[in-house]
């Protein structure tokens, strides 16, 4: 089957949705599929697994200019794609817009990739604390939101990751979106990573070896609700004096600065370091293997993926405000869930984890052991399998 991807980025160390079609692309190839991707230059890898690979102009003014690479991308990738001969178009759901009523001139069946969060981004947005952004927030998200509304109405068929999602896209079309979705989990990179504890000293020297360590990875905004990590972390010391206690927070962003005065207001200079990227495969490896849980204080994203892939247990919000969570649906009832965003809440989660051993090993197990069933080649059959079942629906066979 010829296969067109189209998406903003493609990028193995990337985002959620970045590194979703990096990983399907390939999965797609290894099928024997023809594979095209059309992506922006500047945000793509080279190595990317795929039968050929067309770039679209990256736009390089800050903010505006992103908002409009977001407003034109489906314009600019039509440009690229309309003379080519393909069989099914697989679009980033909210990049396309009113550009996919251009690619109805294909007369080919059009499917929508959910990979986005939900309209609660926009509300939180709005109460954010950093008034100067707040209007670039705002209209970023309320963009995307009629994007992905004429994305989900025009697309014949809807590839979302798990059951919450699907609620979403329901949001969008109706009653029509139950009968034109699909999940397709996202995938979990099993045998990627070494399955071997290590103790805190093999990354940061000096660290005790007997420490208890917490892992954050993720972007540092407002709307991950960032801020409430180290106010919860501060009440867990205060709780377990006696232990020896280390928050590593793996990412960057606008609220970085805000989390560096609290670690100063708390005085946990010692016990909270910053990482602001990965280096390389051996040293995300380490991070995996030095975390005893990792904590998410929004609803565990895409990003919790790569620690059920070497058997940590995940901390994270229970999914009471129709957040888009990344996770598949059976992974998630592994989590520990607090019921809502406040560091009181998520230090009795960490608390729980911390203090009993054999809940630590049980929700290791369990993990590692359905994270097996998602490993990106068997989503790669899956969405294949959808695939085909919208080709034959669109050409009558």
């Amino acid at each position: 089957m010829r296969i067109c991807i189209c998406t903003h980025s493609l990028r193995v160390a990337g985002g959620g949705s970045s590194k979703y079609f990096f990983e399907i692309s390939k999965a797609l190839m290894e099928q024997g599929h023809d594979v095209t991707v059309v992506c922006t230059e500047n945000a793509s890898d080279r190595n990317v697994v795929a039968t050929r690979v067309l770039y679209v102009k990256q736009f390089k003014i800050p903010f505006v200019g992103y908002l409009m690479q977001t407003m034109f991308f489906g314009l600019l990738s039509f440009l690229r794609v309309r003379k080519m001969n393909f069989d099914v178009l697989l679009f980033e759901n909210g990049y396309l817009g009113v550009w996919a009523l251009l690619f109805r001139f294909f007369r080919k069946p059009l499917v929508g990739a959910l990979l986005r969060y939900s309209p609660s981004f926009l509300f939180l947005n709005l109460k954010t604390n950093h008034k100067r952004l707040r209007p670039v927030y705002v209209l970023w998200e309320l963009l995307f939101l009629i994007n992905e509304f004429l994305d989900s109405r025009i697309a014949d068929r809807i590839v979302v990751l798990n059951s919450e999602s699907k609620k979403l896209v329901c949001g969008y079309v109706g009653k029509r979106g139950l009968s034109k979705t699909n999940i397709v989990p996202y995938g979990v990179d099993v045998g990627v990573y070494r399955r071997e504890r290590l103790d805190a000293g093999n990354l940061f020297p000096g660290l005790g070896r007997r420490s208890f360590v917490f892992t954050y990875v993720g972007h540092l905004d407002f709307a991950r609700r960032c801020e409430l990590l180290i106010p919860a972390f501060a009440l867990l010391k205060e709780r377990f004096p006696r232990k020896s206690l280390v928050l590593l927070v793996v990412g960057s962003g606008h609220l970085k600065h805000v989390l560096e005065s609290q670690r100063r207001k708390y005085k946990l200079e010692n016990e909270v370091f910053f990482i602001s990227h990965v280096k390389d495969q051996d040293f995300l490896n380490r991070l995996l293997n030095i975390s005893d849980a990792a904590i998410f204080t929004q609803v565990p994203t895409t990003s919790s993926l790569l620690f059920a892939a070497t058997g940590v247990p995940i901390i994270g919000l229970r999914n009471r405000d129709n957040f888009f969570s990344g996770s598949p649906d059976d992974l998630i009832s592994t989590f520990v869930l607090f019921d809502s965003p406040q560091p009181q809440l998520i230090a009795d989660a960490c608390a729980k984890v911390l203090e009993n051993l054999d809940l630590r090993k049980s929700l290791s197990e369990k993990v590692f052991f359905l994270s097996s069933r998602y490993k990106w080649e068997n989503v790669g059959v899956l969405l294949s399998a959808v695939l085909f079942q919208v080709v034959n629906n669109r050409t009558g066979k």
